[in-house]
């Protein structure tokens, strides 16, 4: 359920937000919003909580009064986001305002699974986003993200991980906690989410040594194995679809980059046994 009302700017929560706004952004945004007025609803949930708007508010006065939307449930909210996607001065999502949509949405989200727990998973139905989902997906919160962001699922996966734990969603060690916000201030700079998490898992698990024959042929088969699944799966692409993004291609292209490296090396060493 949806309600379109007003409120005082005064009376919006925006105390889940921690996005930055860059004067920068702002200036084509004042101007319009002083020529048009604020012609799109400021998004909240039923507890007054701001889900998207915060910059509108940020050139507004406590007492000024602002059109607002009331989402009820966690699909309204998204829905409405995903419809706003790419709109005029609609601003990129960042890492950070990424969290700042998963903080803001935490009270909708717990309300829909427990109301689609209540149902059972068999029966309930919701609407999926309209936009083509990436292979994969897993629950209608993570596929609601990847169309309202424009973000690649994998990235998104990233984000999630790192802030989760640097806000204490999910508890670290403290030894681990520099790591983090490493990590974190990287993707904010940033750093190709794969690097920042190889660094990552690099820092705080100890390396692998792969030096017996049973360690090695186990590994090698393995290889065999996945390399066996990923030839016939990619042998069938064809020229890559527009429905793939810039950054989904370029992700995808670096990984298997990786992946082409590792095997030469491997395939050198092979080389250099079948000759001792």
């Amino acid at each position: 359920m949806r309600e379109y009302r007003v409120a005082k700017v005064g009376e919006l929560d925006l105390s889940l937000r921690t996005t930055k706004v860059s004067e920068q952004h702002l200036k084509e945004l004042r101007a319009n919003i002083e020529r048009n007025g604020v012609l799109t609803p400021i998004l909240v949930d039923p507890n007054m909580t701001v889900i998207d708007g915060m910059r509108r508010l940020s050139l507004l006065e406590p007492d000024d009064v602002v059109d607002i939307v009331v989402a009820h449930r966690y699909q309204d909210a998204m829905d409405i986001l995903i419809a706003d996607r790419g709109g005029d001065h609609q601003q990129d999502f960042t890492p950070q305002r990424f969290w700042d949509l998963y903080n803001t949405t935490r009270f909708l989200n717990k309300r829909y699974v427990s109301e689609t727990r209540m149902k059972g998973w068999q029966t309930h139905l919701h609407k999926k986003p309209p936009t083509k989902l990436p292979p994969g997906s897993s629950g209608y919160q993570r596929d609601s993200w990847f169309a309202a962001t424009g973000l690649s699922y994998h990235r998104l996966q990233v984000y999630q991980f790192f802030y989760m734990r640097l806000h204490g969603h999910v508890a670290e060690p403290e030894e681990r906690m520099p790591f983090i916000r490493k990590a974190v201030k990287d993707l904010e700079n940033g750093r190709q989410v794969e690097t920042v998490y190889k660094e990552w898992r690099k820092a705080i698990l100890p390396p692998l040594s792969l030096v017996t024959a049973t360690d090695q042929r186990r590994a090698l088969l393995a290889s065999m194995s996945s390399l066996n699944a990923a030839v016939r799966a990619l042998s069938d692409l064809d020229r890559i679809h527009e429905g793939i993004s810039v950054d989904e291609a370029r992700e995808f292209s670096t990984e298997l980059s990786k992946v082409r490296t590792a095997i030469r090396k491997a395939v050198s060493k092979l080389n250099e046994r079948t000759k001792r």
